[in-house]
């Protein structure tokens, strides 16, 4: 046991162990790319009809309340009722209206929807890239003992053994990528 063999197995098997955990952790951050696009989907499909239901109760409460009425909605009110004499169906009327003032307020959707999906992304983000920095540290450190190891006389040794040298630099660029890669802005396209 003095020749150091039972750490050089330990180190390989560590190094093993924490290059599967960051390889698995591939498969995570794909799932957690499409659990971010869905929610995302999900989250400005509900803004988006919430808006759509604000703009409707506009519309009908211009007709209520004739004297708060502001100026647009009276002109809105007229167009739709324009449509309608022309020959327009008037839900297909006002359907258009309420696209119409829907794509105007699109601004305010997409505002609300990163109000409320930023977070929630910032911290699935996180934990993965905390889950990663761990196996990428466990890396290190392996490589680090590897070297104090007999004064790095086992280098031969530990590559016959199955240790590779250099994955805990591939695992920090992997890092400096960041954990979504560059199509995590992706998911920020409506709907």
């Amino acid at each position: 046991a003095g020749d150091g063999c039972d750490v050089l197995y330990e180190l390989v098997h560590r190094q093993r162990v924490a290059a599967e955990g960051l390889k698995a952790l591939s498969s995570e951050d794909g799932k957690l790319r499409e659990k971010l696009r869905a929610a995302h989907a999900e989250l400005y499909s509900s803004i988006l009809k919430e808006e759509t239901h604000h703009v409707v109760q506009m519309l009908q409460g211009a007709h209520e309340e004739d004297s708060d009425a502001c100026t647009k909605q009276k002109e809105l009110i007229q167009r739709v009722g324009s449509m309608v004499a022309a020959g327009s169906n008037p839900e297909s009327a006002q359907r258009m209206i309420v696209d119409e003032l829907v794509g105007q307020s699109q601004e305010e959707v997409q505002k609300r929807v990163l109000e409320a999906f930023l977070p929630m992304r910032f911290e699935a983000e996180g934990a993965l890239y905390t889950k990663r920095l761990y196996f990428v540290h466990e890396l290190e450190t392996v490589e680090a003992e590897m070297v104090a190891l007999r004064g790095g006389t086992l280098f031969d040794k530990a590559k016959v053994l199955g240790f590779e040298f250099g994955l805990s630099e591939q695992g920090r660029k992997a890092l400096r990528g960041g954990v979504l890669g560059q199509s995590s802005g992706a998911c920020l396209t409506p709907g």
